[in-house]
């Protein structure tokens, strides 16, 4: 905070220590607040820079606005369609979906973010939930399967809780 407190705001940087600042302070320290106002004002400063974009879609569906979450996650696939960081932004895509309803959207999107990085857990367990909840169990089992291929032992009811926690209750 103090470091990014102190840069100029002339700095081309800015936008992207502010974005990258507030996910940080939302996932690590659940300080929603603080994260939100740092970055909508790393938007403000760079409105088509797809990081900001996505993290201010993470931010506004954690707070209940699925129509802005949907809004900020279609302008950053746009402003980010050649970006080497796609495959979280697709991922984005897929938890906004999956949380107006959308599973075959959800889906669309986790796939998206397997074929560019076929080892993202973050793509596989959305991918999984998505499959889950649509019905396709066997699909979501094989989902499963690879996750734990991938990460023996990894703690799926310990995502699953961080996930509900931070959502807001109807979401959740």
């Amino acid at each position: 905070c103090e470091r990014v407190s102190g840069m100029r705001t002339s700095d081309p940087l800015l936008p992207l220590c502010q974005s990258l600042l507030g996910y940080a302070l939302h996932m690590v320290r659940d300080d929603r607040e603080t994260a939100l106002l740092l970055i909508e004002a790393a938007h403000e400063r760079a409105p088509h820079l797809a990081i900001n974009l996505d993290h201010l879609a993470v931010l506004r569906l954690i707070r209940g606005d699925v129509t802005g979450a949907s809004a900020a996650v279609r302008h950053c696939l746009q402003a980010g369609a050649f970006s080497p960081w796609r495959y979280t932004y697709e991922v984005t895509g897929a938890m906004v979906c999956m949380a107006s309803g959308d599973f075959r959207q959800s889906l669309y999107h986790s796939n998206q973010a397997l074929f560019r990085q076929p080892k993202y857990l973050g793509a596989l367990r959305y991918s999984m939930a998505g499959l889950a909840i649509s019905g396709q169990t066997a699909d979501a089992r094989r989902m499963l399967a690879r996750i734990q291929s991938l990460r023996p032992g990894y703690d799926l009811s310990s995502w699953a809780e961080g996930l509900l926690r931070r959502a807001p209750t109807h979401l959740s």
